[in-house]
């Protein structure tokens, strides 16, 4: 699931979005959010990024969920 907000103007542009990714790996199985943004004015350019991972847990049964902080990309 992902949600995007984007804006324009005369000389510059935005946006934000919202990223919501289910999957497993090694069997591992979890839910991660991934948070973006980038700004254009003219030639200068930036973006900004966040992954936090909302919930992990093995793929058997009775495992504990496993918390995660945010980790901050740029």
């Amino acid at each position: 699931m992902a949600e995007v907000l984007t804006a324009q103007g005369a000389t510059g542009a935005g946006y934000v979005a919202s990223e919501r990714i289910h999957a497993m790996l090694g069997g591992r199985q979890g839910t991660l959010v991934i948070q973006h943004g980038g700004l254009a004015d003219g030639d200068d350019q930036s973006t900004i990024g966040t992954v936090l991972r909302t919930r992990a847990r093995r793929a058997s049964p009775g495992c504990p969920v496993t918390p995660l902080r945010p980790v901050r990309v740029s």
